[in-house]
């Protein structure tokens, strides 16, 4: 949402996913990024997809309200 305009309904969320440890699992991990821009790996996730066989995705703080 564009908080300047009140007919937006939509905005941007930069989203990472992986899915290179995954197994029929259906475990995923999420993390919600803080107040900074996120880079692919995402470590927390990464590292307990593997451990766990799952997958993990991160998004991007995108909230400034």
């Amino acid at each position: 949402m564009d908080h300047k305009d009140e007919g937006s309904t939509k905005f941007l969320q930069r989203y990472f996913v992986n899915e290179q440890s995954a197994t029929d699992s259906d475990i995923l991990f999420v993390e919600v990024g803080g107040e900074w821009e996120l880079t692919p790996p995402v470590d927390l996730p990464a590292r307990l997809g593997k451990l766990y066989g799952a997958r993990s995705a991160a998004l991007e703080h995108r909230y400034y309200g």
